[in-house]
This record gives C-alpha cells, sequence and structure tokens, in this order.
C-alpha cells in the first residue's frame, strides 16, 4: 500500500472541518472536539484526532436538535 493511500488521523482544523461536513468557521463555533497542541506552541501546528471528531459525531446524532438547529443556533 502506498503512503498515499493512508488516512491520517490527526487533521488540521480545515481538515477537520472538512471531515465532519462543515465550513470552519461553523466548525469553530459548533465542534467542542479540541486539538491536540503540538510542537512549540505554534497554533498551526494544532490536530484534530479523528477518533475525537467521531465521537462528537456519535453523541451529537441523537440529540433531540436536528443538525440544522444547531447550525442556525450558532450563526447567531
Amino acid at each position: 500500500m502506498s503512503r498515499s493511500h493512508i488516512q491520517p488521523r490527526l487533521l488540521n482544523k480545515q481538515e477537520a472541518a472538512r471531515y465532519i461536513g462543515f465550513s470552519v468557521s461553523v466548525f469553530d463555533r459548533i465542534c467542542d472536539a479540541r486539538p491536540i497542541a503540538l510542537g512549540d506552541g505554534n497554533p498551526r501546528l494544532n490536530r484534530y484526532d479523528i477518533h475525537d471528531l467521531d465521537d462528537w459525531v456519535e453523541r451529537n446524532k441523537g440529540a433531540k436538535t436536528t443538525p440544522l438547529d444547531k447550525i442556525l443556533a450558532a450563526m447567531n
């Protein structure tokens, strides 16, 4: 298997937002998954663990409010 076919476990913010299907601005407002601070404290080195993102989706898919409700609330 070539390296290009390996799914990375850690994602930057743009990749994390895309992974769960939101823009970065909506991701920032509604997703409580916290990044892992890597390196010397430079926020550009922060990464989101796919397992944390998957957990966030699982916690929220059974919520009584719909995803649209959460997006609309986050936009206000």
